[in-house]
């Protein structure tokens, strides 16, 4: 099986399992850093690797209690976030 290598993370092979997770859209960048963090503290605890995967927008995705204002959050297209270190 076929190896990839994100930074020092390793997918594939006899590696240890991958989560790719968070929300689905960033509501606000309060939102997003507080979901990453919890996701990390638990993938931590686990000893297991942690990718953050989110959307800026997705149009299809508003729900009940979704901001219609989340496109407040000073977005530049094509940005891609630092990795975040607790």
């Amino acid at each position: 099986m076929r190896v990839i290598e994100i930074g020092d993370i390793k997918i594939g092979g006899n590696n240890q399992i991958v989560l790719f997770g968070g929300p689905c859209v960033i509501e606000s960048e309060e939102h997003l850093l507080t979901v990453d963090k919890k996701i990390k503290e638990v993938t931590t605890q686990l000893n297991i690797s942690y990718i953050l995967k989110t959307s800026f927008d997705k149009a299809n995705r508003f729900g009940l209690r979704s901001s219609p204002n989340r496109k407040n959050c000073e977005h530049k297209k094509g940005t891609i976030f630092s990795p975040l270190e607790y």
